[in-house]
């Protein structure tokens, strides 16, 4: 992704696909398909076409437009989709990927929507997700008691609050009335999309609902069929009719329309010659607008014609419509019939009608004379037309409320309705969204008005109700009322972040150094949280998400905060990290929105590239190259490392003794200590039992981000024990000289004595256990009584005691001065 927390603002962000070939390139092109799911919601195909065949690798980017798509997103991406290509496994041909989207609008969040308010002052508070504001975030509020907010009652100035709630105190002058209210952000750039929301008032607290509906409050809801003036019921439905008539000098026709289409007539008798001129009339159903009968009158014609044109007239009950016209004329029999009979009808024009006029008539059986739609034109004067419409309620409708959400206890259903008769009813169902299967489940189906328990329905498996009323009537004339509704529950708590980013104790450490990450978790709800997690995670190179770490907050008061915090280990992440922090991952609270639950952060790690340092110490002292080591030295390699990584593991020091690696089966012979003590890291102890010859001992160490470094020296071992290479420096010497000597083993026990030519003992120095190699005595050129030594040459004898034993070597000094 071009972000991996985008922002609905940031749409369309790019999504970049990756497709392997790990087999012979593919002859044929491949079907592809990229699917979105939004949390709750089914899948939605993005694309679905073919691409060129793939060689080796082949890569692919979408502009994916994440309006409207804000929350818990998954991606499917799916290879040959119609199994074209002969694969050795086709379990490696989806691939999914999680994620989360930022909304770029404002939520209200006080007070709940549609809830009752008992006071005339009341907090506006609204909150948001976009962690990608500016420093100084501003929010406006606006109230009215329109819903178009053509002019508010309330705006207010810019509220600068750097976080991710903003309040707002408001006075309300009118009782008994709906407000609706907005709040949007200004991040410096550009505003954000209003949130709006609606409550009611109720200032002498007779109303105690958590959330309420009454009159207009219903428009908000999902509606069919139905219409809203004080309460809800049937909306009514409109049949248009329309009569056309033109006399045989004005157009020769007559059309009769009913709900825009032409009724087709049935000729009474098709026998009479020339069927088309006459009387067109319709009967049509006062109760549903639907033709009944309509036929073609030859009136002119045939007096059996006119005859049963008046029959046709008197037979229709009463309340009925007849729409009636004449083509080319009228009755030329039974003249008088037919006036009479469509006076019935509210005729006013029945007796003016004469051969060929132009006459059309939407009539209602027992209706007043010149109370209908009629219009009479004589001979020539063109052609006429009447118009009329029928309201019918509709025999069922149904309103459905928006989700209600974010409560911990759902208490009681309440609602009245009116106007019920045998003809008439209401049915109230409450549904459900289950959390475990995203349907909906009808928990509460009830035609009984008052109140009804509701804590039977489990907030944790149902997050969120809807309510949902049928209204029913056998009759078109009836309909049936819902008066009100209302839900009582207990509002749970609304966590958010109390800053815009994860604290984190250092923007940029060393692979492996450890930081500190702290959340502030703010509870801006309604009741305390007991308990909520807080996870974070951290996104590898190769931008995985990983779980670094949990805390579980305990008692998180209204307006109050506690502080998650943990310590993450940076070892195997390296550049930039993505660090994230979810709030109520698992939803265990059913907060009123979820999409601000998620902060960020980022962490620069900077990758090792010193290698490994290595001091060799051979029964605690360091030796150069050539000298004697004891034949069970003890040797102790000490590795030092600025990462923090520290060296945990035998794979990262090998010991070679003349080229034979070392094993690490014995801890007695070699083992390895790890340290973090500053840039120590480990100790490699060595303990070989070895032969009299020469070696060569090398030491490879690697640290964890691949430095190394190796350690190499040549010794000699002498079993028997020797006192060899005895020398003094300076010689000859003024004041002072060291005497120096290799040892070919550890001894017990040694001291150096010093004599005249002529033998005589004049001063014993006591050096006392000495290590195997190179040694070192100083002597300040006096004697036994402290008096410096006179001119001359002298002989001293270097003697060491080995378990009982002597060893002893000499060579000669000059004093000169």
């Amino acid at each position: 992704f071009s972000n991996l927390y985008p922002s609905e603002q940031e749409s369309p962000v790019s999504v970049f696909l990756k497709i392997f070939n790990y087999g012979l390139n593919t002859a044929d092109s491949v079907s592809i398909r990229l699917e979105s799911q939004k949390s709750g919601e089914n899948k939605k195909t993005l694309f679905s076409k073919k691409i060129s065949p793939v060689g080796l690798v082949d890569s692919l980017s979408f502009n994916w437009d994440i309006t409207g798509m804000s929350g818990d997103n998954i991606l499917y991406f799916s290879l040959d989709t119609d199994n074209k290509i002969e694969e050795v496994s086709e379990n490696n041909n989806k691939v999914s990927r999680e994620i989360f989207i930022f909304a770029s609008e404002v939520f209200p969040l006080k007070p709940l929507p549609f809830s009752v308010i008992s006071s005339s002052t009341v907090e506006l508070e609204g909150i948001t997700s976009n962690i990608v504001a500016g420093e100084n975030r501003v929010y406006f509020f606006e109230v009215d008691t329109s819903e178009d907010f053509s002019s508010p009652l309330f705006v207010s100035d810019g509220i600068n609050e750097d976080k991710f709630s903003g309040k707002c105190k408001i006075n309300l002058p009118f009782d008994e009335r709906y407000y609706y209210w907005r709040v949007r952000t200004y991040d410096g750039n550009r505003f954000s999309k209003w949130g709006k929301s609606i409550f009611y008032t109720d200032f002498e607290g007779n109303l105690e609902y958590s959330w309420f509906q009454k009159g207009k409050g219903f428009n908000n809801n999902i509606n069919n069929n139905v219409s809203v003036n004080n309460k809800l019921i049937l909306s009514k439905r409109s049949v248009k009719l329309r009569v056309e008539s033109g006399g045989f000098d004005d157009g020769n026709l007559c059309q009769i329309l009913v709900n825009s289409k032409m009724v087709e007539f049935t000729y009474y008798d098709s026998l009479v010659w020339y069927a088309g001129p006459g009387v067109y009339v319709v009967e049509v159903d006062k109760n549903t607008g639907k033709v009944l009968k309509a036929y073609k009158y030859n009136a002119w014609a045939s007096p059996e014609h006119t005859s049963a044109l008046v029959e046709f007239i008197n037979s229709v009950p009463s309340g009925n419509y007849v729409l009636a016209g004449i083509k080319d004329t009228g009755p030329r029999y039974l003249v008088d019939d037919f006036r009479k009979a469509i006076k019935t009808i509210g005729s006013r024009y029945a007796d003016q009608i004469g051969f060929r006029d132009s006459w059309a008539i939407i009539g209602r059986k027992g209706a007043e004379t010149g109370s209908v739609p009629e219009k009479l034109s004589k001979r020539g004067s063109g052609r006429v037309s009447v118009e009329d419409s029928i309201q019918f309620y509709n025999t069922s409708g149904w309103t459905e409320s928006l989700p209600v959400k974010g409560s911990i206890e759902w208490s009681k259903l309440f609602f009245d309705c009116s106007n019920i008769t045998e003809k008439t009813g209401i049915v109230v169902n409450i549904l459900g969204k289950n959390r475990n299967t995203n349907n909906l489940d009808t928990l509460v189906i009830t035609d009984s008005p008052g109140e009804l328990n509701l804590k039977f329905i489990d907030p944790r498996i149902y997050p969120e109700i809807r309510l949902r009323c049928k209204l029913t009537s056998d009759s078109t004339l009836l309909t049936p009322g819902l008066d009100y509704w209302g839900i009582n529950f207990i509002p749970g708590p609304e966590l958010i972040p109390l800053e815009k980013s994860v604290y984190i104790s250092s923007d940029s450490v060393l692979e492996g150094e450890r930081v500190t990450l702290k959340v502030k978790v703010y509870n801006t709800g309604y009741n305390k949280c007991d308990s909520v997690d807080v996870k974070f995670y951290a996104y590898d190179n190769e931008d995985n998400k990983r779980e670094i770490g949990k805390v579980v907050l305990i008692n998180i008061n209204v307006d109050s905060y506690r502080t998650a915090e943990i310590i993450f280990d940076t070892k195997g992440y390296s550049g930039d990290v993505l660090i994230n922090a979810e709030i109520n991952p698992d939803k265990k609270y059913n907060e009123f929105f979820n999409l601000n639950n998620v902060i960020l952060n980022n962490l620069f790690v900077r990758k090792d590239t010193l290698s490994p340092s290595i001091e060799v110490l051979f029964d605690g002292k360091e030796i150069l190259p050539g000298d004697f080591v004891s034949s069970k030295p003890e040797i102790v390699a000490t590795i030092y490392d600025n990462s923090p990584l520290g060296f945990d593991d035998t794979s990262q020091v090998s010991v070679f003794l003349n080229d034979k690696k070392i094993s690490y089966s014995s801890e007695k012979i070699l083992k390895l200590i790890p340290y973090n003590n500053g840039e120590v890291r480990a100790e490699v102890v060595y303990r070989p039992v070895l032969k009299s010859g020469s070696y060569r001992l090398k030491i490879i160490t690697v640290d964890k981000t691949h430095n190394n470094s190796v350690y190499e020296m040549e010794f000699m071992v002498e079993e028997k024990p020797l006192i060899k290479d005895v020398f003094n420096f300076p010689n000859p010497f003024d004041r002072e000289t060291k005497f120096t000597f290799n040892l070919t083993q550890p001894v017990d026990d040694l001291y150096i004595k010093i004599y005249t030519v002529n033998g005589r003992l004049i001063r014993t120095i006591e050096a006392g256990p000495s290590l195997a190699g190179f040694n070192t005595v100083f002597w300040d050129g006096t004697d036994q009584d402290g008096d410096r030594l006179a001119n001359g040459v002298y002989f001293y004898r270097v003697i060491a005691k080995k378990e009982g034993k002597y060893i002893t070597a000499q060579n000669k000094l000059v004093v000169m001065r």
